[in-house]
């Protein structure tokens, strides 16, 4: 856990990360994979300080610059992360059920198989959920 000045440190350092990121015009892969890397872990860390409109929206653009650029790796850690912001913020389940095969989809093309499990056990939460 971050002590509150390494926090605000760290939210002024990702705040003005974003902030550049999404207006950095990207040229090359080297880029699009620099650009992806720094929007996931800005998300994951707007989740850790409960700020999930910004990493929400720090994940959707991840998702539109994967979409844009054919780039499926980050695809399924992208779409897991909103399905999980989804869960905590307790939006419908329509909403959060739109990510799950995604993430899913992409995970299998990937191959990974830990995300893979994962999804699993969110998919068995948002079923117990339904009942």
């Amino acid at each position: 856990m971050l002590s509150a000045i390494s926090r605000k440190k760290a939210e002024y350092f990702l705040d003005k990360a974003v902030s550049d990121v999404c207006h950095y015009l990207i040229e090359t892969s080297v880029d699009i994979w620099q650009v992806l890397n720094v929007l996931f872990y800005c998300g994951t860390f707007y989740v850790s300080i409960k700020d999930y409109n910004v990493s929400d929206a720090s994940l959707e653009h991840g998702v539109t610059i994967c979409s844009d650029n054919h780039v499926t790796y980050y695809l399924v850690r992208l779409m897991f992360q909103l399905a999980k912001n989804a869960l905590v913020q307790n939006k419908a389940l329509e909403v959060i059920r739109e990510y799950v095969p995604d993430a899913q989809a992409f995970a299998k093309i990937n191959q990974n198989t830990v995300e893979l499990r994962e999804l699993k056990v969110l998919q068995a939460r948002l079923d117990k959920r339904e009942q």
